[in-house]
């Protein structure tokens, strides 16, 4: 019922080939929590390529690191439909409903969430809080789209 994924490196595949790049250590982590019964998605820790790889390469937090340093899977979007598809039956593939980030702490994500929340007159609060529609551009903008 509940899968829990520690994603600390990714290997590309397609068509059954392994396809070989090499990338440098980002120190990126994430971990993610399917419940495909209740069709949510968790992820208690994470932190992205760009943001763990500016600690870990030296860069400042105005330096944006090259796109071509960075892995092909790098948005937490990406990540958690990758544990969802990976996890989730087929007949619960479409019930996915709840995507929670938990402890969201940098700069950027707490701007966007900001911005999204107030496209909608809204304010950060408790449960339930605010849902959004994925064809909007503040949806859009949550997923990192």
């Amino acid at each position: 019922m509940y899968a829990l994924y520690a994603l600390f490196f990714v290997l590309g595949c397609m068509n059954n080939q392994i396809l070989t790049f090499s990338i440098q250590v980002t120190g990126a982590y994430s971990q993610i929590t399917v419940d495909y019964i209740g069709g949510a998605l968790y992820t208690p820790f994470r932190q992205s390529p760009e943001s763990s790889c500016r600690r870990l390469w030296g860069l400042s937090w105005n330096e944006r690191p090259n796109p071509a340093d960075m892995p092909h899977l790098k948005q937490s979007s990406d990540l958690m439909w990758a544990a969802w598809e990976s996890e989730a039956p087929a007949d619960k593939m479409a019930n996915i409903k709840y995507y929670f980030s938990i402890d969201v702490s940098n700069p950027d994500s707490e701007t966007i969430i900001r911005l999204a929340l107030k496209t909608k007159g809204q304010e950060l609060s408790a449960w339930p809080g605010t849902s959004f529609d994925m064809d909007t551009d503040a949806g859009r903008a949550l997923l990192g789209m």
